[in-house]
């Protein structure tokens, strides 16, 4: 798992962004199932945010306060990354949409 988690205080933006987008933005997904966004209820949502809380505790202290700050980072959207992260993930919205 360092391979991809290494670099998130790194200045590299291009690193930052894969960091967050690729490994985190759908991982809550392996304990709920892929619930496509037009479906998904507030409930599916917090049981899918409880269960990949708990898993990331789970980890070594070290990966759970990167990965737990990334997350904290996305759910804000103050940085540049965490908004072409969103914006990604709005358009992978509009596509399982038309699908």
């Amino acid at each position: 798992m360092d391979s991809w988690h290494t670099g998130y205080n790194s200045s590299n933006d291009k690193e930052k962004r894969i960091n967050i987008h690729i490994p985190l933005h759908d991982l809550g997904e392996c304990f709920t199932g892929d619930i496509p966004t037009f479906v998904k209820t507030d409930a599916d949502r917090a049981t899918e945010d409880a269960l990949l809380d708990q898993w990331v505790k789970s980890l070594p202290e070290e990966l759970s306060t990167d990965i737990s700050a990334l997350y904290k980072e996305m759910d804000e959207q103050k940085t540049k990354e965490a908004k072409v992260y969103k914006a990604l993930d709005k358009l992978e919205k509009i596509e399982q949409e038309g699908q």
